[in-house]
Parts: structure tokens; sequence; C-alpha cells
């Protein structure tokens, strides 16, 4: 199904493009890169058409989704996490093209510091529309008869913690986001640049917990899950299989 996105509801704040651009929390915006920030939001106001799509699946649809053409780590967070799950659905989001030629327009006039704040810009704008999906996806679900209360919906993506970015062939071939204008590469890149996709997991704080043992942690800089795991509250921490038995 598809899904309704407003790019005024997706509008990055800015201190998150900071945040992006390496500046850190609380530190001091001159005034320059805070016009440049401004006028990227401004930019990607205009550039941005963003369209989304979201397929509920089974457990055992996904398992063939995961499984794709076999380049997974053995051990991906999403392959113990989703048989856990109240529920699953691949999704995907874009942004659309014109915000990609924007970027490249500014590179090519010499704009750079703006079209590195663009950039940015959009990246988050494209994660806010994860999460917007994951809204739905939650609408949907309690609309399903699940319990509303301790009801947590987070995407997972290929290319992350296991899952291999080649996973993005099988989940294309489920879910067919060329309906709202994504394309697949050979290498699995999607075009427009700024799109995601994933699956997105329903279930309760527990189902998304989890020690940061698997086998391709300590080769991670980006540890984003930690925090994101951090928000949803207090919870028992599980390890991966391996470390269970």
């Amino acid at each position: 199904m598809t899904a309704s996105l407003s790019a005024t509801d997706l509008r990055p704040e800015p201190r998150h493009i900071l945040g992006a651009l390496g500046v850190p929390p609380g530190a001091p915006v001159s005034d320059r890169l805070a016009q440049l920030v401004d006028t990227a939001l401004t930019m990607l106001d205009s550039a941005a058409r963003p369209r989304g799509i979201i397929e509920p699946v089974s457990a055992e649809s996904f398992a063939d989704v995961l499984r794709g053409s076999g380049q997974n780590a053995e051990d991906p967070v999403v392959g113990w996490l989703y048989p856990r799950a109240e529920a699953l659905a691949l999704f995907a989001a874009t942004l659309g093209p014109e915000v990609t030629s924007a970027v490249d327009e500014l590179f090519a006039l010499g704009e750079a510091p703006l079209a590195v704040s663009l950039d940015a810009a959009a990246s988050r704008m494209a994660d806010n529309a994860t999460t917007a999906l994951a809204a739905t996806f939650t609408s949907h679900v309690v609309g399903q008869g699940a319990p509303a209360e301790d009801l947590h919906v987070l995407g997972y993506s290929p290319g992350y913690c296991g899952w291999h970015v080649s996973g993005q062939h099988a989940l294309f071939g489920r879910l067919h986001p060329e309906t709202i204008g994504i394309t697949l590469g050979d290498s699995a890149l999607m075009h427009p640049l700024k799109s995601v996709s994933g699956v997105l997991i329903a279930g309760s704080a527990a189902t998304h917990t989890f020690e940061t043992g698997f086998t391709y942690c300590s080769s991670c800089k980006d540890r984003s899950c930690v925090a994101r795991m951090s928000s949803l509250g207090p919870t028992a921490n599980l390890g991966p299989p391996a470390e269970r038995n």
C-alpha cells in the first residue's frame, strides 16, 4: 500500500543537520553556517517529493526475503529479531530525483558548502520518512487488534547489522518500489539516492533490544543502535543467540 508522506511533516530540525555536519550539540554556530542550514532547508522544501510504500508480510515470507542471495553474516540482527515480532512489513520511501539534482547542480556551480548542507538535510529527511512509515504501520497493527501499550515499530535495512546490501534485490522483488519511482542498480544502489528501504518490525521494547556482541559489531563505527534502544526505555538486554545458548 502506498503511504502519504509530506515534505513539511518530514522537514528535519536544524540541530540534526548541524549534527550531521559535525557540529556537537550545544556548540556555537556561526551566522554563516546557520544561514547555510536555513537555505538548505528552504531548498529541500521545494525539491523534495516524498513517496512511500508499505507491504505487510508474514514471518515466513520475510524469511525468504532475508535469505536473499545468501551473503548475510551468520548472525544478522534482524534474523533473530523478526521471529519475535508482533507484525512485519517491507517498506521503501524516496524524496524523488529533484533533491539529488539540486545537490549536483550546487556542486557544479562551486557552492560546495550549500551542497553539503542540502545533502545532509536530505539524508535526515529520508530517515524521517522511515519514522513516518513506522507510525503508519503502527496504526495499521493496532487497527488489527494488537495492544498499543509497549508497541514499537522500528525499521531495519539491508547493508546494516549483518544483513548484506545485496538483500535489496530480494526485497525489491517482493515489494516493487518502482511503483513509487525507486529503481535498483546491479550493485544494490537505490535510485534516486535519497531513498530508504527495509523491514518494519513491530513489537515490544524487548523485541528490539540486544547486546552489541555480534560478529560484525567490533567493526561498526556508527553504533546508532545503542541510542535507538535506549530511547525505548529500560528493558532486559538480550544477547545474540550464540551468547544465550
